[in-house]
């Protein structure tokens, strides 16, 4: 297994937000750290706040999270220890880990906290993944795709999908089996899915395939969705219920934000909250009164129900990021361009409500591809550079090669003979020369089409060829999207060699804005 790395704004390209964002452009300062570095993270270390009675409550919930894996358990005593934070990731429940990115994530996490533990071995930085229990939208996270094939799980539960059920999950897993075969390799990795969703839950079946494939000797899961950290949240959930101030935070930075050409990833509520029940995740609204969907609660009903059972009540978009970094001792966040550019606009709120704000790290990017793909790459005579740029600058130049596609001379001397036509007859009456005009304009508009009947006549001629440039884009960008962001790791995971993860971690570096292709052998 080879790595390569490609400047990744000239490979998959980036937004606005994140070019300022990369190359620390001061007017986006007030919204942001920063770039990051490693010292800048040391000494957010330095300065965390993060106390004992929070070490504890943290270590309780994750203890009992975790009583059916014995070897986490020594890895979450630590963060009873002051000198022990956490680089944190987060992602939606995507099932058999949704696209290849979820898995980029979590190693771009690993690989940021051991950066850490070699620069302060004084402290240690733990890598987290933040389950997102929570979320309610099940038709993002009820379906995956295999060698483009799309597999939904058929289910109608609703709410949290972390609390989903997975009664009626084993006809996914069957699909998935026999798209993905069976051979020696791949047995390994289709038991690890049967396995792990064995589990109860899916918020379960998760923290099992993320363990299963990152292993259990540096990363730590966490599921939110938890009365004893809700509890230690109360005071901020009562706050949003009483005066509804991350509204106006967020509203303000979306404004200012918009000044400099930035459009808004999120839009704020009144409330920032939804009620949480078994089959249910709504919003919680302010209309005068307090309402959730037909059922009207007076402000002291809910105040009270924060109180004895704060796992009722759910962040949104707005203060799940103030939620996660008030119950860890984090320091960095690992997102995508997506997730970062809508902690831009939440700056505010952590000064609202006291809680530090984390150094922003954009993930590391990767492209798979394998001996085979390279060969076909390599029969037309391209490199894997060629498929960063606009696939149709490639046929056109191929077109030019070919001789049948550089008209630009004749081009530009029938335009110079028409203009000497057109002064001609302006010299000989000037009211011929719309008359020249015209006659010469119809003759370029036949040139013009002459010339994309030669390009469609070679199109045809080499319409194998470039067929097969098609299919190799299409393995690129499946659905007009970058791999990361489609396929599904498992698709790959029997041409991966022993140790794959590993060499992920090693050859990541989220401090570097860089592409990595990954050679695989078929």
């Amino acid at each position: 297994m080879k790595f390569d790395f490609f400047p990744l704004e000239s490979s998959i390209g980036l937004s606005g937000l994140m070019q300022k964002y990369l190359s620390n452009d001061l007017s986006i300062a007030p919204f942001t750290n920063g770039a990051p570095s490693l010292e800048k993270m040391i000494a957010a270390a330095n300065s965390s706040r993060f106390n004992n009675s929070q070490r504890l409550l943290l270590v309780g919930a994750l203890k009992k999270q975790h009583s059916e894996f014995p070897a986490i358990q020594s890895r979450i005593d630590l963060f009873s220890n002051e000198n022990t934070f956490t680089v944190t990731t987060g992602h939606q429940l995507c099932l058999a880990t949704g696209p290849l990115y979820f898995i980029y994530k979590i190693a771009s996490a690993c690989s940021l906290a051991r950066m850490l533990n070699e620069k302060d071995p004084s402290k240690k930085f733990i890598p987290v993944y933040w389950m997102a229990s929570e979320d309610h939208d099940a038709e993002e996270i009820n379906h995956a795709y295999f060698f483009n094939k799309k597999i939904v799980w058929e289910t109608e539960q609703k709410g949290a999908v972390g609390r989903f059920e997975l009664k009626d999950i084993a006809g996914f897993i069957d699909a998935v089996k026999i798209v993905l075969g069976e051979n020696e390799k791949q047995i390994a990795w289709n038991n690890l899915l049967e396995k792990a969703y064995h589990a109860k839950t899916l918020a379960e079946a998760t923290r099992e395939l993320v363990y299963g494939i990152f292993g259990e000797n540096e990363l730590v899961v966490i599921d939110a969705d938890d009365h004893q950290l809700k509890s230690s949240f109360a005071p901020i959930l009562k706050n949003e219920i009483l005066n509804r101030a991350s509204f106006d935070k967020v509203t303000a930075a979306n404004t200012e934000l918009e000044k400099l050409g930035v459009k808004s990833q999120v839009m704020p509520r009144e409330i920032n909250l939804f009620y949480l029940k078994s089959q249910s995740r709504e919003r919680i609204k302010f209309e005068g009164s307090y309402q959730v969907g037909s059922i009207i609660f007076q402000q002291e009903r809910l105040l009270e129900e924060v109180d004895s059972a704060p796992e009722n009540f759910s962040p949104n978009v707005v203060l799940r990021p103030i939620y996660q970094e008030s119950i860890l001792p984090n320091i960095a966040y690992v997102g995508g361009p997506g997730e970062l550019a809508y902690w831009h606009q939440l700056k505010g709120v952590f000064s609202l409500y006291e809680v530090p704000f984390p150094e922003l790290v954009l993930r590391d990017s990767a492209l798979l591809l394998t001996s085979g793909f390279m060969k076909r790459l390599q029969k037309l005579q391209l490199e894997v550079s060629h498929l960063f740029g606009d696939k149709n600058l490639i046929v056109e130049g191929w077109i030019k090669d070919a001789g049948l596609f550089d008209l630009e001379d004749e081009k530009k001397a029938l335009e110079d003979l028409f203009n000497q036509v057109v002064a001609k007859a302006e010299r000989a009456d000037q009211t011929l020369t719309g008359s020249a005009q015209a006659e010469g304009k119809k003759i370029l508009n036949s040139f013009e089409n002459l010339e994309k009947k030669i390009t469609k006549a070679f199109k045809a001629r080499e319409d194998q060829k470039i067929q097969q440039l098609e299919k190799l884009w299409a393995e690129v960008f499946p659905d007009g999207v970058p791999q990361e962001r489609h396929d599904n790791f498992f698709q790959f995971a029997s041409k991966c060699p022993e140790g794959f993860i590993e060499s992920l971690i090693q050859n990541f570096n989220p401090l570097k804005a860089e592409l990595k292709v990954i050679y695989l052998e078929d």
